[in-house]
């Protein structure tokens, strides 16, 4: 649970950060989330078959939601090939994704205490 929410952090945290980067901030935000992604399956791999049952409705969500943080990126190269400044369209992609993150940990977080998810990880 501890390593979910670390990897949104990072996630969050490279949003704010990204700027300083001359190349490739993209990739540093979708390397992130990919991180984020692979833990949280993890996560859910170490939870009891009562937790998956009973939480199954939000999991699924949270899943969704993962998916929804990628089209950003998408619409951002997107964006790009459509001519816009790409300082413009980074922005966007910055704000959205951190915005989005943050609203899926706060999902996951009452997630997490909906199944006990703490109780089986110790």
């Amino acid at each position: 649970m501890i390593a979910v929410r670390t990897q949104a952090d990072w996630l969050r945290s490279a949003t704010r950060t990204s700027t300083s980067l001359a190349t490739g901030a993209d990739t540093v935000m979708w390397r992130r989330l990919q991180s984020l992604r692979r833990t949280y399956a993890a996560f859910k791999a170490s939870l009891t078959p009562a937790q998956l049952q009973s939480g199954a409705h939000d999991l699924a969500e949270l899943n969704a939601g993962l998916d929804i943080l990628e089209q950003p990126f998408h619409k951002y190269h997107l964006d790009l090939e459509a001519g816009r400044r790409q300082s413009q369209a980074f922005n966007e992609l910055r704000r959205v994704v951190d915005a989005g993150a943050a609203l899926w940990l706060q999902e996951f977080n009452q997630m997490a205490n909906r199944v006990r998810a703490g109780s089986a990880l110790g």
